[in-house]
């Protein structure tokens, strides 16, 4: 029965083991910026030959995942509601995934979050949100594939972040907590996990950033049919270098190469995004 669980969860990893995979904090993402609209474009993709067993140990059979996304986001800003700012995003992703010579090609699960400034000082450059992200399963998804865009899943995410500027130099970081649903197919349900993003960047000129982020996901042990599996705990480390580049008033574009280490129960390779943005 153990092995027969340890399957089952394998097998669910893999069918949605990119998801999640972007767990990165880009600069000006906790602050809270002028009343509007901002449309974020992110071109991703992903590519992991490898996956790793709760040990670190590489499985021997080859995973060759890849995963090529776009991601539509859009966040209003409303700073007359409340005493602060309140926020309210929708991200919509689409791309093409290949696992193990099988590939798909479609929407994804679409995501709604809103969020509150309960610090919102730009004479300071002090900022504090707190909102929740929920993933909502409207993308396709079939247990017999191990390549699917949608994972079946509703998550909730609950989210703090902070950013603070002292002259050139810029920090941001978020802590973010995902509570996974029941999978309904393949009766697997994800252990919760405690997810962790660090950007430190400085101006080295007045429209360059150049910084870094360092990521963490650390996950609590799955169950399969209501019985505990076992060190199933997927455990993950990012980081790599970010260039912000400012290209117009209401306008930026974000460059990220993030590579993974220290990896269990889940896929080890590189993610590259940009991310172009405009405000109006």
């Amino acid at each position: 029965m153990h092995k027969h669980c340890a399957a089952i969860f394998l097998l669910l990893l893999l069918s949605f083991s990119c998801a999640g995979q972007a767990n990165a904090i880009d600069p000006y993402d906790a602050v809270a910026l002028s009343q509007g609209w901002v449309l974020s474009t992110y071109l991703s993709y992903y590519s992991a030959p490898k996956y790793l067993d709760k040990n670190g140990d590489v499985i021997p059979a080859a995973l060759n995942l890849k995963a090529y996304e776009t991601t539509l986001r859009l966040t209003g800003y409303n700073k007359s509601i409340l005493p602060n700012t309140l926020g309210v995003t929708l991200l919509a992703p689409a791309g093409r995934m290949d696992v193990r010579g099988d590939h798909t090609i479609a929407l994804g699960d679409i995501s709604l979050a809103a969020g509150y400034w309960f610090i919102d000082n730009p004479l300071t450059k002090t900022y504090l949100v707190a909102g929740l992200y929920i993933d909502i399963p409207t993308g396709p998804y079939n247990m017999r594939n191990t390549a699917n865009m949608g994972a079946n899943v509703w998550k909730f995410r609950p989210t703090v972040g902070y950013a603070q500027q002292w002259g050139g130099l810029k920090v941001e970081a978020a802590v973010k907590y995902n509570i996974y649903s029941k999978n309904t197919d393949t009766q697997v349900k994800n252990g919760s996990e405690l997810i962790t993003e660090l950007y430190s960047g400085y101006f080295i000129l007045p429209y360059l950033l150049f910084g870094a982020n360092i990521n963490g996901t650390f996950g609590q042990d799955s169950t399969a049919r209501g019985i505990q599996i076992d060190d199933s705990g997927v455990q993950r480390l990012q980081a790599g270098p970010s260039l912000y580049l400012v290209t117009g008033k209401r306008s930026s574009i974000t460059f990220v190469a993030l590579s993974e280490f220290d990896v269990r129960n889940s896929a080890r390779g590189n993610l590259l995004y940009t991310r172009f943005v405009l405000r109006f």
